[in-house]
């Protein structure tokens, strides 16, 4: 099947691609990787895209980034998000990662920006 040529995870935020992963060990179906993003705004939602070459999407996956902002103790979110197919609606399978923000400032001033929500996202993949 077109799923077993090794894909890998194109990262987008904000309708631009940030990242992208290797390819996944076939042999755990697991990528053990981490990357870092840049958030400009908590209201947009991160897409990870599965693919099995650069152009040729396997499925996708959003994430609401707002969930994290919700998560107040700063913990590390485990997540599990079906992969849904790109050409039609089918499920492709399951992605587990982790989240984690990192606010730039605990203390945002609000004569600036009353909706200052820049920060760090750390992204695992397992």
């Amino acid at each position: 099947t077109k799923f077993l040529e090794s894909p890998f995870i194109k990262f987008q935020l904000g309708g631009r691609i940030k990242v992208k992963s290797e390819k996944v060990n076939l042999e755990t179906m697991e990528w053990n990787e981490t990357f870092y993003l840049l958030i400009h705004s908590l209201k947009s939602p991160l897409l990870m895209m599965v693919m099995s070459s650069e152009s040729l999407m396997l499925g996708s996956v959003s994430f609401s980034l707002n969930d994290i902002e919700q998560d107040k103790n700063g913990d590390n979110l485990d997540i599990w998000r079906t992969i849904v197919g790109h050409e039609s609606s089918k499920i492709k399978g399951e992605l587990n990662f982790g989240v984690q923000y990192y606010a730039a400032t605990e203390f945002p001033d609000p004569e600036i920006d009353l909706n200052f929500t820049s920060g760090i996202a750390q992204i695992c993949l397992h």
